[in-house]
């Protein structure tokens, strides 16, 4: 996104939910994000945000975001998200934080949520979250319209060998192969973290600290195209593995990118909650997949999906 008035611009069709017990806070916040949501709702505690959120499903105009901060009497953040989730664990949440709430966000992540605002508000803080939070959303419902589109061609698929070279290339594979799984949505999901990780991260060569920087900057977009029109990279592409047996569907992905020390990256980092990327491993393998392990010096992943019985509730 190339503005903040073009980031506004998408969003303002967007039904949120708001829910903080400060007052002043409230109203200040609310300023802001009224800028960005012309659909607004604001609650002053858990239990009042789970009411309206559930009056939403009733009268099927749900909230497209929820934004909650973790202590509120009554019913805190944690509790009112856990019941949400419980209602739709694909709704897409915010979480407002402060640096000494990290044992809280712990519990928060393995309930799927992993996009935090950091207290004290700054607006370049903000943008970057909503920013992500807007990406995942759309791309969420464009890919559900194709599903219900699409025939599930690859049913009887039992072994397929994919290139992939571009993030149009990453979203279409994802969409594809998830199909032939037991739970779409949830490997879809995995399936773009793990393939953006190798085309990004793996054959152009984005260091960690590089997408930080250009996250906060909103220019992560055209770094990558840049990038893709390098000469060096004109040839690199990912391949992935598709294998599926009586039991388990493995998807195996390789890049050409010289590795990276996958260890850190497989469980979520207390020190790395906060920034505004770096959750996609750890989520794909406790979120998305029944298991993830990389291979070498990390430019091969295998994923895991067990048939049957469905293990990602």
């Amino acid at each position: 996104m190339s503005n903040i008035r073009e980031l506004a611009q998408l969003t303002s069709d967007l039904k949120v939910l708001y829910v903080e017990d400060d007052e002043q806070l409230q109203i200040e916040t609310a300023q802001l994000f009224s800028n960005f949501f012309h659909d607004l709702t604001s609650a002053s505690n858990g239990q009042k945000g789970l009411e309206l959120y559930q009056d939403a499903i009733f009268a099927k105009k749900p909230f497209d975001i929820v934004i909650s901060d973790i202590h509120m009497p009554v019913m805190n953040g944690i509790e009112m998200l856990g019941h949400i989730k419980r209602i739709n664990r694909d709704q897409a949440a915010i979480v407002v934080s402060a640096h000494d709430d990290s044992n809280y966000l712990m519990e928060i992540i393995n309930m799927g949520i992993d996009q935090f605002i950091l207290k004290p508000l700054s607006l370049q803080n903000f943008l970057g979250v909503l920013q992500r939070v807007y990406h995942d959303l759309t791309q969420y419902r464009e890919m559900l319209q194709k599903m219900e589109q699409e025939e599930r061609s690859l049913e009887m698929m039992e072994h397929g060998v994919f290139r992939f070279q571009t993030p149009e290339d990453v979203d279409n594979l994802a969409r594809v192969l998830s199909q032939v799984c037991p739970d779409p949505l949830r490997t879809m999901q995995g399936l773009l973290e793990l393939l953006t990780n190798a085309v990004e991260h793996g054959n152009l060569g984005l260091s960690y600290d590089e997408k930080t920087v250009l996250v906060e900057n909103m220019e992560l977009e055209e770094e990558i195209e840049n990038r893709l029109q390098q000469e060096k990279n004109l040839k690199k592409y990912g391949i992935l593995k598709f294998y599926k047996s009586d039991s388990q569907i493995r998807l195996h992905i390789q890049d050409q990118g010289q590795g990276f020390d996958f260890k850190k990256y497989l469980s979520f980092d207390k020190n790395r909650i906060f920034d505004n990327h770096g959750r996609g491993i750890a989520m794909s393998k406790t979120q998305f997949f029944d298991d993830v392990h990389y291979i070498g010096c990390g430019n091969e992943v295998e994923a895991l999906v067990k048939l049957g019985e469905k293990n990602l509730n």
